[in-house]
């Protein structure tokens, strides 16, 4: 398995609002992530931070924001709709009034709910979806505040270069199917590469899709894994989960959701291979920054009620 350089600094945890997690337990934690590595470890983020990914704790759903090197940003999602208006908020407070990309993997409320708030309130360079489609009221609003902005949308399509720039790329690498039983399937998969430093953003994909881009041969060997589908056992499959072989997953999911995720299965999947595990519902808000030659620092704040 790849060895991670983790430069991990201030690790910003407000515990009154993560009950679940002490001093001792985020010391434990940064342990896990550091342990064996023989790497440097650092009190400060790099002075030179090419990328930073916010996985943003919005409950039960998925919304990543990346900061690019170049100053270019992109959303992944923006979860439900009662979260709109938190994320735009989180991307606002970073001082941003324009996204250049946004990302709707697929179309579940869970997913899509917030992008009308978002695109209220930001300027949308464009957009780039998947080809599954529902008739669901929220899907629809979607699809009708794109076109009263006139947002460009494409649907994306694996293998194809989504953004690049001096030192990193945005690639789609699934599905690679255009026919699915079930929604979750056609969740856009995305890689970002900075440097040496990699990412991979899941959305909802499960086994059927996570195999077929075993089978196409698409390079989803990365540092960090978004776990699909919250932590879902649907997700993560063995055969997966050697293909990434993350260091580092995130999951995203709300504390005490009704699905029991992320599923036992998933995390002793993720444990077996030796990967640590970064919950948004445990950690609250998780960032990521790397500059792209000397690994990653991670930040949190604390979880949401």
């Amino acid at each position: 398995m790849k060895r991670i350089i983790a430069l991990l600094g201030v690790f910003v945890l407000l515990l009154s609002g993560c009950g679940q997690m002490s001093a001792d337990d985020v010391a434990s934690l940064l342990d896990g992530i550091l342990s064996g590595s023989g790497d440097i470890v650092s009190e400060t983020p790099p002075e030179r931070a090419s990328a930073t990914v916010h996985f943003i704790d919005v409950g039960q759903g998925d919304s990543e924001f990346i900061e690019l090197p170049d100053g270019k940003t992109v959303l992944i999602d923006a979860s439900t709709r009662s979260a709109g208006e938190d994320v735009v908020t989180y991307i606002e407070d970073l001082g941003y009034n324009a996204i250049d990309i946004v990302i709707a993997t697929h179309p579940h409320e869970d997913h899509i709910g917030g992008l009308p708030d978002v695109i209220d309130a930001f300027d949308i360079g464009q957009m780039y979806m998947s080809n599954g489609v529902t008739t669901t009221k929220i899907f629809e609003t979607l699809m009708d505040k794109i076109s009263e902005n006139m947002i460009p949308v494409d649907v994306a399509d694996a293998g194809e270069m989504l953004m690049s720039g001096t030192g990193y790329e945005l690639t789609c690498v699934g599905p690679m199917g255009s026919e699915y039983d079930d929604l979750n399937n056609y969740s856009l998969v995305t890689r970002l590469d900075v440097g040496s430093s990699s990412f991979l953003f899941t959305g909802d994909c499960e086994a059927a899709c996570e195999q077929e881009m075993i089978d196409a041969g698409m390079d989803l060997d990365v540092d960090i894994l978004k776990v699909g589908h919250h932590g879902s056992s649907t997700s993560s499959s063995e055969a997966f989960l050697d293909a990434v072989s993350p260091e580092v997953a995130v999951i995203s999911c709300g504390a005490g959701n009704d699905y029991g995720h992320p599923h036992d299965e998933t995390l002793e999947k993720l444990d077996a291979i030796g990967c640590d595990v970064l919950r948004t519902d445990l950690n609250g808000d998780i960032t990521i920054s790397t500059d792209g030659e000397n690994g990653y620092y991670f930040s949190f704040e604390d979880a949401a009620a």
